[in-house]
């Protein structure tokens, strides 16, 4: 994994902000542990639990909250792009995604939509350096990453504190943060053995 840091690549550790070895180690132990379970559904060639309008993915649900809140109706053509999306994407090939996205939020809150969208799979943002880009303070950017409707697809798992992971509002909290930084820096570490339960209902990855 690499830091992102406004398109300059670090060296190593500078005053203030962790170095690339101290931003990995709270994700190492994580490449060992299989898939979280609040994670499976997203797999699922039957997951349905996404928002559709205006031709764009505007929520994404999972975890107790796919429980709680049945969808509308969505547009069955980007139903198919974004199971397609999630099924490469825990297939390893986290590639961005192909189809339009709205964050129905503020405009700062859009704008941070737009700048977690340049944070690619493998990289990392700081809460400060994502301030410094919308011109405002790590504490309002963190109450906002945590309103995000399209967790994985604007990928705020992605922003981490200066020392550490920082906090994950999605399902499962910091673990799940951890896991998926984890598989994004290198999804070939991950056991393949963690797979084998949902090839019966998988069966593009058979």
């Amino acid at each position: 994994m690499k830091t992102h840091s406004d398109g300059k690549k670090p060296t190593g550790g500078v005053a203030g902000r962790p170095s690339f070895c101290e931003t990995l180690e709270p994700v190492a132990a994580a490449t060992r542990q299989p898939r979280p379970a609040l994670l499976q559904p997203l797999v699922s060639p039957d997951f349905a639990a996404i928002h559709t309008c205006d031709g764009a993915v505007t929520r994404l649900l999972w975890g107790p909250h796919q429980e709680q809140e049945a969808p509308p109706a969505a547009d069955p053509v980007l139903l198919v792009r974004v199971r397609m999306w999630l099924r490469d994407y825990f297939g390893g090939h986290c590639r961005p995604p192909d189809f339009p996205l709205f964050w129905h939020g503020s405009p700062f809150q859009q704008r941070l939509g737009a700048q977690l969208a340049t944070i690619a799979a493998g990289e990392t943002l700081t809460y400060g350096e994502m301030a410094r880009r919308l011109g405002s303070g790590p504490r309002a950017v963190g109450q906002a990453l945590a309103c995000n409707p399209l967790p994985l697809l604007l990928p705020c798992h992605r922003v981490v504190a200066a020392r550490g992971l920082g906090g994950y509002s999605g399902p499962g909290g910091v673990a799940t943060k951890q896991w998926l930084l984890a598989w994004e820096a290198d999804p070939e570490q991950h056991p393949t053995a963690q797979l084998g339960a949902l090839l019966p209902t998988m069966p593009y990855l058979r």
